[in-house]
């Protein structure tokens, strides 16, 4: 087994530790991602129903002037 000097194992340890957290920020990032795929297709059915009501709201008033 190979013999560190006390600085060289304060690199591996600080390295250990970054390594680490990139880990954890990719797992983050992953969750994020997964959020955003949810709200841009929730943004999505929004605007589908928006553009629905207006379309209805439109043919309506085209309805009632047919019907005048």
């Amino acid at each position: 087994m190979p013999t560190f000097t006390p600085d060289q194992l304060k690199e591996i340890e600080a390295r250990e530790a970054l390594y680490t957290r990139a880990l954890e920020c990719l797992d983050e990032k992953k969750e994020l991602d997964k959020i955003l795929d949810n709200l841009v297709a929730n943004n999505k059915l929004v605007e589908d129903r928006i553009e629905a009501i207006l379309r209805g709201k439109k043919n309506s008033k085209i309805d009632h002037g047919r019907r005048a």
